[in-house]
């Protein structure tokens, strides 16, 4: 019998332009099947209201450091380019990206996509984590109102 758990996140309440935002998934085995939708809104800005942002999907062994986003990436390719521009990073080696969900937008924007983790993954990697990181979430500045929320449905 299948089982099912969800989790969801609010991004914007723990991203900064200097770490990111990171969760890191409170499950010891690794799912089967993952469905990650992602939604942002924002409205009431005074130069627009457009976003950007990327939800990333990981395992990440239990050794490296998960207090910051931006430490599971390598460094810029462009060394000078802002903290949130993180197009130009991977992850660093030993992380295994699972996926990536890039959204652009305006007033609100949905993605979701299901995936299954495959079976030498899952079973081949007892030492990692599952971590959900936004390295990216850019928007119009002046807005009254702007959030990120992920979740995170697994099927063990």
């Amino acid at each position: 019998m299948l089982r099912v758990e969800r989790l969801n996140i609010n991004v914007e309440r723990g991203y900064t332009t200097q770490t990111g935002h990171i969760t890191v998934v409170p499950t010891t085995r690794i799912p089967k099947r993952l469905l990650v939708t992602a939604n942002c809104y924002q409205y009431g800005g005074a130069n627009g209201n457009r976003f950007t942002f990327i939800v990333d999907v990981l395992l990440v062994p239990h050794s490296f450091d998960t207090k910051t986003c931006f430490g599971l990436y390598l460094d810029p390719f462009v060394p000078d380019s802002e903290p949130w521009y993180m197009g130009t990073r991977s992850p660093r080696d030993d992380i295994t990206l699972l996926r990536r969900i890039g959204v652009h937008g305006e007033y609100v924007a949905c993605a979701a996509e299901q995936f299954d983790i495959p079976d030498d993954i899952r079973y081949g990697k007892p030492n990692h984590r599952l971590v959900v990181a936004c390295p990216v979430y850019h928007y119009a500045p002046g807005t009254d109102k702007r959030g990120v929320l992920v979740q995170l449905d697994m099927e063990f």
